[in-house]
């Protein structure tokens, strides 16, 4: 488990020694934070048959620790066929009014096994409204030993009488250097991922910033490949933040504040001449990137699809000038 879930599951552990835990917890923090993985082994510590009687192999002090991993119901939930563990995800882009009352015909049920039911709401700001306001019937009138389990990148995309209904944990990975130890990997760069890319702790992740950000720099050096670029950024949900982390770095190097590296095809000196003459447009793309954040925060209804491929033509446009 990552070190910094390591609190967050010792207080939880708490609550379940003590009987507090809530009915609802909110989970959030950006991709590759754990969200997932703490929620996974909160739902498998209800499950576990040792949580409700503990014995010297889970306990400290007379206290229960962490699931076993040995009894039929951590067997099941390993297995992902717990009959008393549902996950919720979303058809296509959204979660629907269908998907929540599902849940709630779920906790009508007896639990099979006798213990605890749980439900959990992966990226539970794709809900439609009218699935919210589902969900709220839920959390407003608990069953016993039941509990919702909410996952979510960005809790301001979240109704406000959800979040009042949920006990909130909010993840926040290292940064700076205590990333780049956590990563156990080797930077003079203080400022790396310093502010706002906390979910590049998890490798996978990390390796797909890599791939789109030389594909990025590849599109501003060449000014070509713009829909190779679209569509790639099309299937990542942190292309605006990541363009703008991108964009920013590149202005940094290009200031002589760091230094370049081979991207694609292009030699880092090539790029340490082109991106120097080239700071002032580095810094209109860098505008053009935070308008367009601000137009997809601000109108609900705004089109994803085509204000991202108008960004990279203004991007393309930019850059040639």
């Amino acid at each position: 488990m990552k070190s910094w879930l390591v609190s967050e599951k010792e207080h939880l552990i708490q609550q379940i020694n003590q009987s507090t835990l809530p009915h609802a917890l909110l989970i959030s923090g950006v991709a590759g934070a754990g969200k997932y993985e703490l929620a996974h082994w909160l739902a498998q510590t209800l499950a576990c048959e040792l949580s409700q009687n503990t014995s010297p192999s889970n306990v400290i002090d007379d206290t229960f620790t962490s699931p076993c991993g040995q009894c039929k119901a951590c067997h099941l939930f390993i297995q992902q066929t717990h009959p008393d563990h549902l996950e919720i995800a979303a058809e296509k882009n959204s979660i629907g009014v269908e998907q929540i009352r599902a849940s709630s015909r779920f906790f009508e049920k007896t639990a099979q096994l006798g213990r605890n039911q749980t439900v959990m709401i992966l990226a539970a700001e794709q809900m439609t409204e009218s699935a919210a306001n589902a969900l709220l019937k839920t959390l407003e009138e608990p069953t016993p030993k039941s509990y919702v389990i909410l996952l979510v990148n960005d809790v301001q995309h979240m109704l406000p009488t959800i979040i009042s209904r949920c006990r909130q944990i909010q993840l926040r990975p290292p940064v700076g250097k205590h990333l780049v130890n956590e990563l156990n990997q080797h930077s003079d760069d203080a400022f790396i991922n310093l502010s706002h890319l906390a979910e590049l702790t998890d490798n996978e992740v990390n390796q797909a910033f890599k791939a789109i950000s030389k594909q990025f720099v590849s599109f501003l050096y060449h000014g070509k490949q713009r829909m190779t670029l679209l569509a790639t950024l099309e299937q990542q949900p942190h292309n605006l933040r990541w363009l703008e982390k991108m964009t920013v770095d590149l202005f940094r190097n290009a200031a002589k504040w760091g230094s370049f590296t081979e991207a694609s095809d292009i030699a880092p000196q090539a790029m340490a001449e082109y991106f120097g003459q080239k700071r002032d447009e580095l810094y209109q793309v860098y505008q053009l990137i935070n308008s367009y954040n601000k137009k997809v925060v601000t109108y609900s209804q705004f089109n994803h699809e085509l204000g991202l491929e108008k960004l990279l033509v203004d991007i393309q446009l930019v850059m040639s000038n």
